[in-house]
């Protein structure tokens, strides 16, 4: 009985046993196995250095490539196979000089706007209009500057680049703005256009509720909003002549070098886009002009250190130095025109308001662009007892002048304004 058992069951063992061998390999892994599971893990762990040493170099290309913001207007290779030059039109001396700096003679450079002439009531001439249509592109300032010349510029916006494009702008009042849309003011007006159909929406709600109530309600509520309209009507006259710009992007942005330095890269960009051939050369001395305005920077900074914390306070005729004051320390008290336009007028009030203002903070002098009629800045000073200082603002100076470069203009103004605040 024993034996029979037993050779019935040594069959059983011996497959269970050959089973097992055959099973035992996909169950415990080789020392093969386990070196490639080690050298995944390896993998894995290099892979999370590399990631690392990859993301520190992709940082430091991505701030190297951020001096060209992606929303800049992208161009293919301009036709100039006949050996003719780029046509390049800039709307201000000021941008046309940097635009020089970067590309020298290598195009032929059209600024629209004279020496003196005010950038905020400038109109073009026949002449800007001819140069306007030959031009393979057009560089302007944006952010509503040009702002009498906005009309004509709008039929050029296909091959027109805003060089204050991806800047971070100062609002009215000194907060910031990143600088995206081509005439800075297209954002204002959607958000106004905003709030004005929510009131319109709020209105036939309203006036749905009161016809539900009584017919009279309805017509109070139709004689109130006439009422309404015709104050906003006369507000709206009376705003034209005084308003302007109470509101939004300054469009001074030149005052501060480190913009400028935005600028040399977006025109250097767009240049060698359009010109490939001279790309080299355009990198060569956008660099070069770059490292001209941070020693510029740093000189003026050391100029603004000798003039102590409190007395640099500043007036001046319209709202134009936010720029300059975010950038070197300076606390602008008030202007004439409270207004980042030149186009503006000050009402009676707000000229008492800053004469108040100016006694209060013992400001000492109100520094008055070159391409503006003093008269209304030197009789508050003369009322005041303290001094005019002109100041180059919306254009250079004549070639012979003290501030015929964008450099040369930084440098004298700030000068003049140290002097005027009690700096060495």
């Amino acid at each position: 009985m024993t034996s029979r058992v037993l050779h019935f069951l040594l069959p059983i063992f011996v497959i269970g046993a050959l089973l097992a061998a055959c099973v035992a390999p996909t169950t415990a892994p080789t020392n093969g196995e386990s070196t490639t599971a080690a050298e995944s893990a390896a993998d894995e762990h290099g892979d999370e250095h590399g990631d690392e040493h990859a993301h520190e170099h992709g940082d430091e290309h991505a701030h190297e490539a951020a001096t060209v913001p992606a929303e800049l207007p992208t161009f293919a290779a301009a036709d100039l196979s006949d050996g003719r030059k780029l046509q390049v039109v800039a709307t201000t001396n000021i941008v046309a000089d940097v635009v020089t700096q970067v590309a020298g003679d290598r195009i032929d450079l059209y600024a629209m706007l004279p020496v003196g002439a005010d950038p905020h009531s400038y109109q073009p001439t026949p002449q800007d209009l001819r140069a306007l249509t030959d031009a393979d592109i057009i560089f302007i300032n944006g952010l509503g500057l040009e702002e009498a010349m906005a009309l004509a510029l709008k039929e050029f916006e296909a091959k027109t680049v805003v060089v204050n494009t991806g800047i971070e702008a100062v609002e009215f009042g000194g907060a910031h703005v990143h600088a995206e849309e081509t005439h800075g003011e297209e954002a204002h007006e959607e958000h106004a256009n905003e709030e004005h159909a929510d009131e319109e929406h709020a209105d036939e709600e309203h006036a749905d509720e009161e016809h539900a109530d009584e017919e009279h309600a309805d017509e109070e509520h139709a004689d109130e909003e006439h009422a309404d309209e015709e104050h906003a009507d006369e507000e709206h006259a009376d705003e034209a002549g005084h308003d302007h710009a109470h509101d939004g992007a300054d469009p001074h942005s030149w005052f501060s070098v480190h913009v400028v330095e935005k600028w040399t890269h977006n025109i250097h960009h767009v240049l060698s886009a359009l010109d490939p051939a001279n790309a080299e050369a355009y990198d060569a001395a956008a660099t070069a002009y770059a490292e001209e305005l941070e020693a510029l920077h740093t000189e003026l900074a050391a100029l603004v250190d000798a003039v102590p914390a409190e007395q640099r306070k500043l007036v001046t005729d319209h709202d134009s130095l936010g720029y300059l004051a975010a950038e070197y320390g300076f606390e602008v008290i008030g202007s004439v025109i409270p207004s980042f336009s030149t186009l503006s007028e000050p009402s009676a009030q707000e000229l008492a308001a800053l004469q108040d203002q100016i006694r209060a903070e013992g400001v000492t002098a109100i520094f008055v662009g070159t391409t503006i009629n003093p008269s209304q800045e030197t009789q508050l000073a003369e009322d005041l007892g303290i001094q005019v200082v002109p100041i180059y603002t919306g254009s250079l100076s004549e070639a012979n002048g003290p501030a015929a470069t964008y450099v040369d203009f930084m440098r004298y103004n700030v000068s003049k304004i140290i002097g005027a605040l009690g700096g060495s």
